[in-house]
């Protein structure tokens, strides 16, 4: 009995262990590559706030700088997103106050909106 034991004793892995060991590292890869689906969908996601951040912020430059007029109220859409501007007199006309509010789906399919508030001085 013991001459058949010491036949069958082997230094490798049994082909069941392969199998374990094949299916653990399956289950770890999928669960990584859907963390990183979720990674990148929330990076698109910040980069569509920041476009949409750098859209409100050369809007109200264009506005102090006077390549665009003071007068100029109303919706356009830019790259996906919708742009509102709403312009309002204060201190009889000698300065405006400047509401800029951009809206948009983001990659995570959540509305999404921001809005700036400047004063421009004439």
């Amino acid at each position: 009995m013991n001459i058949l034991l010491n036949q069958y004793q082997s230094k490798g892995f049994l082909l069941i262990e392969l199998l374990v060991a094949l299916g653990i590292m399956a289950m770890l890869a999928v669960l990584i590559s859907g963390f990183s689906l979720q990674i990148a969908s929330y990076k698109q996601a910040a980069q569509q706030l920041y476009q949409a951040t750098n859209l409100c912020e050369t809007i109200i430059e264009e506005l102090w700088s006077g390549k665009r007029p003071l007068n100029s109220h109303g919706s356009e859409q830019i790259d996906g997103f919708i742009i509102t501007t709403n312009i309002a007199p204060v201190l009889a006309n000698k300065s405006w106050q400047v509401l800029i509010q951009a809206s948009w789906i983001n990659s995570l399919k959540q509305n999404q909106k921001i809005k700036f508030e400047a004063i421009c001085i004439t």
